[in-house]
C-alpha cells in the first residue's frame, strides 16, 4: 500500500536566528575560510558575527599578552642589535621585558665600521650610515661603543659620541710636548678606553711620529691631557684596562703597566709611570727576516685573562699567529692553545672576547675574527680588500673575508660593539 502524503497543515520547527550560533562555532568556521572575501561576507551575516570576529582579532593583535618568558626567549635569539632596537619598538610591555626581566641579554654581534661611517652588522651583514658625516665632522675611529668624532671647521673639538644613544663624552684637545716644552693640539689619538666615569685613558701620537706612542689621561671636562713628564714614549701598539690597572704592549709583546694616580690639589688624574712587568715571548727567529710585519694586540678573555694575540705576516703572505695568557706572578706569557667557548673579535682600536655557544648560528668556539689595517694584508693578500680574516685555532688555518670596495688601505676598519638595549 502506498501512503498518500497527509492533506493537513505541516508544522516546521523554528529557524533559530544567526545569533544564537555559538562563538566556537563560528571561530571554527571562519578559520576553515580560505579567503578575505569569504571572511567577509561571513561577517556581514549578521551584527553578533562581526563582533565575535573584531574581538578574536583585537585579542590576537594584544602583543602585551605574550608572556615575559617567551619575550625574553625570543630577544636571546636575536644575535643583531639592530633587530633586537625593532623588536622591543613593538610593544611597552616588551621594552619593559628587554630591560627588567630575568638576567641581562648576551652581548649583541658586533658591527664593522669604517671612518667613513659606513656600518655593516653581524650576522646579518646590513648597511647602516650613521649621521655624523656632513663635512663638519669626521670620524677618527670605533672604540667599544663610541665613536671619536673630530669637528673639521671652526674651532677644535673632540668627543666621544655613542651613535645609538647619543651619550656623548668630551675629551682634551691640549697636549704638552716635551719636544718642544709647550701645549700643542696637533696629535692623533689612535685609541681611547672608557675606564670610568671619571677616567679616560688613551693612546696617542704627535703629528709625524708613526713609531713613538703615549699613554695619556684625563676626566671629562679637562682642557689638557696628563701625562708623565718627561714622556713615557715607547712604540706602543695597544692598551688595556684590566682590573683596575692600565697595560700598554709595545712592539713585540713587552708589556708595560702605567700607574695612574690623581692629583692631589686638583683632583684630576696623572699617568706617573710605565713599569715593564712581561717581556716579549720568543719569536722563534721570526722577527729577523727582513720584511716580515708583526702586531700584536690585547684582550681582556671572558674569565678576566689578560690575553695577547701576536702575528706576522711575511713577504711570502703566510700568517703565523699565537695568543698568549699574562701570569704577573711569574711576569711570563704563556702561550694559549685554546680558550674553549671563546671567540676573539681583534681590531687596532678595540678587541673583545665572546661566547660561542649563546650564539651558535654564527659563531664558531676556539676562532679569532682579525682586522689589520696596521699589518696592512691588502698590500700582501692576492684579495686587495681582504684586510679582515678569521683563524681557527684548532686547525691553525685561515680563512680570509673581503669587506668589499667600501674598505681599502685610505678607510681603517674596527669592531663596533652596541650597548644592550637593556642597560
Amino acid at each position: 500500500m502506498v501512503a498518500l502524503p497527509s492533506t493537513g497543515k505541516a508544522t516546521s520547527p523554528a529557524v533559530p536566528p544567526w545569533s544564537a550560533l555559538p562563538p566556537k562555532l563560528a571561530d571554527l568556521v571562519l578559520r576553515h575560510l580560505p579567503s578575505d572575501a569569504d571572511r567577509i561576507r561571513f561577517a556581514a551575516v549578521c551584527r553578533h558575527w562581526n563582533h565575535h570576529i573584531a574581538r578574536q582579532a583585537t585579542s590576537s593583535s594584544r602583543w602585551s599578552a605574550l608572556q615575559p618568558e617567551l619575550v625574553d626567549l625570543v630577544l636571546r635569539r636575536l644575535y643583531s642589535h639592530a633587530d633586537r632596537v625593532r623588536f622591543v619598538t613593538v610593544c611597552r610591555h616588551w621594552r619593559h621585558v628587554a630591560r627588567n626581566y630575568s638576567a641581562p641579554l648576551p652581548p649583541a654581534l658586533p658591527w664593522l665600521c669604517s671612518t667613513d661611517g659606513a656600518c655593516e652588522s653581524l650576522p646579518d651583514s646590513k648597511l647602516y650610515n650613521l649621521r655624523f658625516w656632513d663635512g663638519e665632522y669626521s670620524c677618527q675611529g670605533s672604540f667599544g661603543n663610541f665613536l671619536l668624532l673630530n669637528k673639521e671647521i671652526g674651532s677644535s673639538h673632540r668627543f666621544l659620541e655613542d651613535p645609538l644613544s647619543g651619550d656623548t663624552v668630551q675629551l682634551p684637545i691640549q697636549l704638552y710636548d716635551s719636544r718642544r716644552c709647550s701645549i700643542t693640539e696637533s696629535f692623533d689619538i689612535l685609541k681611547v678606553i672608557v675606564c670610568s666615569s671619571d677616567h679616560i685613558a688613551a693612546m696617542v701620537r704627535f703629528d709625524g711620529d708613526y713609531f713613538n706612542h703615549m699613554v695619556v689621561c684625563c676626566r671629562p671636562g679637562m682642557p689638557e691631557w696628563s701625562t708623565r713628564r718627561p714622556r713615557n714614549i715607547r712604540n706602543y701598539q695597544d692598551m688595556a684596562f684590566h682590573e683596575g690597572s692600565l697595560y700598554a704592549v709595545a712592539s713585540g709583546g713587552d708589556l708595560f703597566l702605567h700607574e695612574v694616580t690623581k692629583n692631589s690639589e686638583s683632583g684630576e688624574p696623572m699617568v706617573r709611570g710605565d713599569k715593564q712587568v712581561i717581556q716579549s715571548p720568543p719569536w722563534d727567529g721570526l722577527d729577523e727576516v727582513p720584511g716580515n710585519r708583526a702586531t700584536g694586540r690585547l684582550v681582556i678573555s671572558r674569565t678576566g685573562k689578560l690575553l695577547l694575540v701576536r702575528w706576522i705576516v711575511d713577504i711570502s703572505t703566510k700568517l703565523t699567529l699565537h695568543v698568549f695568557e699574562a701570569d704577573f706572578e711569574m711576569g711570563l706569557w704563556l702561550q694559549v692553545e685554546s680558550f674553549d667557548d671563546q671567540v676573539l673579535f681583534v681590531s687596532s682600536n678595540c678587541s673583545r672576547a665572546m661566547s660561542a655557544s649563546v650564539h651558535d648560528d654564527c659563531l664558531q668556539a676556539n676562532t679569532i675574527y682579525l682586522i689589520d689595517d696596521v699589518t696592512m694584508f691588502w698590500k700582501f693578500w692576492p684579495d686587495p680588500n681582504a684586510i679582515a680574516c678569521m683563524y681557527d685555532m684548532r686547525s691553525k688555518t685561515i680563512h680570509h673575508i673581503s669587506l668589499g670596495d667600501r674598505f681599502s688601505e685610505t678607510l681603517d676598519a674596527a669592531w663596533f660593539f652596541p650597548t644592550s638595549i637593556s642597560s
